[in-house]
């Protein structure tokens, strides 16, 4: 028999406050869930920001090239040095 159609004699009774606590127990434990996935979202974030960055980054490097990096950093050594040379000539 289906329990539509169960005399009420043979249906089985939950109480009200079993099926609260029943109810409670499973709203936490989607909070719980919900307070997990906000956790992992952030930290995918933060990760997705780092890796940006790091992309920006690489671009703006690669767009210099190889001889302006090294052409800056040359003509800070070789500017002293040659401001020595020329005192002496």
């Amino acid at each position: 028999m289906s329990d539509a159609t169960a005399t009420p004699a043979l249906r089985q009774h939950t109480s009200l406050f079993t099926r609260l606590r029943i109810v409670e127990a499973e709203l936490e434990a989607l909070k719980a869930l919900v307070a997990d996935l906000k956790e992992d979202h952030e930290a995918l974030r933060e990760d997705r920001d780092e890796w940006r960055w790091r992309a920006e980054y690489l671009l703006a490097e690669s767009r210099k090239g190889f001889f302006d990096r090294w052409g800056q950093r040359l003509a800070e050594v070789a500017t002293p040095f040659a401001r020595r040379l020329n005192a002496l000539l």
